[in-house]
């Protein structure tokens, strides 16, 4: 294994500092019969991230694979805010803000 470069260093440091996984692990680009990993997911949930392969490159003159993976997004539900309404002393009818 080759010694880390001081950004990979750095990159290494974040996610520790973040507590993020790193989810795929395997090659994602081939030139000249060497390959290596140079396309990362990290996540600060392993569940939320499911399925993660690398697939070919479209074509014959990109060296970089594809990730593919299956996520799951979850979103908080806010209440929403009253509309403001107007009643007018002279009439029955309600106004609200929204128009």
């Amino acid at each position: 294994m080759s010694a880390l470069t001081p950004r990979e260093g750095d990159l290494l440091d974040v996610a520790k500092e973040f507590t993020l996984f790193q989810i795929f692990r395997g090659k994602t680009r081939c030139r000249g019969g060497r390959t290596s990993c140079l396309d990362l997911i990290f996540t600060s949930q392993k569940s939320l991230i499911e399925k993660a392969v690398a697939i070919l490159p479209p074509s014959a003159t990109n060296d970089h694979f594809g990730l593919q993976f299956h996520t799951t997004l979850w979103t908080q539900l806010f209440p929403s805010l009253p509309k403001s309404v107007w009643i007018c002393p002279r009439s029955k009818r309600h106004y609200s803000g929204m128009n």
